[in-house]
Formats: structure tokens, C-alpha cells, sequence
């Protein structure tokens, strides 16, 4: 699929150079919910860049800012900026999806980042403990992990998102039913 200058794009609330950031607790869909949304934006033909927050750690996409601690989780954010707005510049959509940890970097991003669209996957956190496939949670609560947000370091939950979805219940498609509804409104 390719993008020629006289398509539209289809979304309402994003323009070219916008930002869609999708957060929330590990193991609360966002990777998930992330994919789906990216596969439907390919299949209207809109530009997109998917940007896992996990896969950019493993592939080492921001490798100054590998901790977990607050402080790394804070420059990480502030490098993020930079590299969406570039992604954006090139006519394409970044689907961002990370915890979003601090509140201050969801700031900085709101006032950074154009067009900027916040969309919170709220979760209940015992059902993102029972869904967590990477053992992110247990491994923490046998004391084996640290820094890990939910635990030992506190969710600043969005008081601002654009919009929030609860996928304690919804399913994947519900979500992203929800969403795209949400983003051609």
C-alpha cells in the first residue's frame, strides 16, 4: 500500500503530523490493541509506525536510557519526543504504544508532540497480573525485579487522555472498535 500526496487521510482527529499514544499498565492490551489499530490504518491506506515501547528496549532503540527506574522511564520519554516528532514529519502516524510513565512526560508530550492523542487502556491491575505473559509481575513480587510500575513505583493514572478505554473487560476488537470510532468521529 502506498501513500500518494492527493489521498486523505480518513481520521478526523489526527493530521499528518499527529501522534496516537496508547498507555497503561503492563499486561492492560496496549501492544495488543496497538497491532490491530496499525493493520486497519494499513488497510484504509493511512501511513503509519507502530512503536512499542518493549520492542524499542529489546532492540535497543533507545539504548542510553535502559533502566527502569523513574529517572531512565523520564529521559526515555523526553528522547521519545524527539523521535515522533521526526517519524511524524514524514507524513506518517506514530502508534506509540508505552506505559506512559511520569505524568511529566505525558505533559511534555501533550505540549511537544502535534496533534498529540492520548488514549489510556484503564485495567484492573489484578487482570493485568493474571494476563501478564511475560512474567514481568511475578518475577517482582518473588522480589527478583525491580522498578516495576504498578509495584514498587507508583501509576500516575492519565487525568487528561483524550480517551480512556477499560480493557478489564473489552475484548481486542471491542477496543479497537471503540477507538477507531473515537479517532473518524
Amino acid at each position: 500500500m502506498t501513500y500518494t500526496s492527493n489521498q486523505e487521510f480518513q481520521m478526523t482527529k489526527l493530521e499528518k503530523d499527529g501522534a496516537i499514544f496508547l498507555i497503561g499498565l503492563s499486561a492492560s492490551g496496549k501492544t495488543t490493541l496497538a497491532h490491530l489499530l496499525v493493520q486497519k490504518m494499513r488497510d484504509q491506506n493511512i501511513p503509519c509506525f507502530l512503536m512499542d515501547g518493549c520492542e524499542m528496549n529489546q532492540q535497543e532503540i533507545l539504548p542510553k536510557f535502559r533502566g527502569h527506574d523513574i529517572e531512565s522511564r523520564k529521559q526515555r520519554a523526553i528522547y521519545l519526543i524527539k523521535l515522533v516528532n521526526w517519524i511524524a514529519s514524514q507524513s506518517i502516524v506514530p502508534v506509540v504504544a508505552v506505559i506512559g510513565q511520569p505524568a511529566s512526560a505525558r505533559k511534555a508530550w501533550r505540549e511537544q508532540i502535534e496533534n498529540y492523542h492520548e488514549v489510556y487502556l484503564k485495567c484492573d491491575f489484578d487482570v493485568c497480573v493474571n494476563r501478564d505473559n511475560k512474567g514481568l509481575y511475578q518475577a517482582a513480587l518473588r522480589g527478583e525485579k525491580k522498578s516495576v510500575i504498578g509495584l514498587d513505583i507508583d501509576f500516575d493514572e492519565p487525568e487528561s487522555a483524550d480517551l480512556i478505554l477499560d480493557s478489564t473487560f473489552l475484548t481486542p476488537q471491542e477496543l479497537l472498535d471503540k477507538l477507531w470510532n473515537d479517532l473518524t468521529k
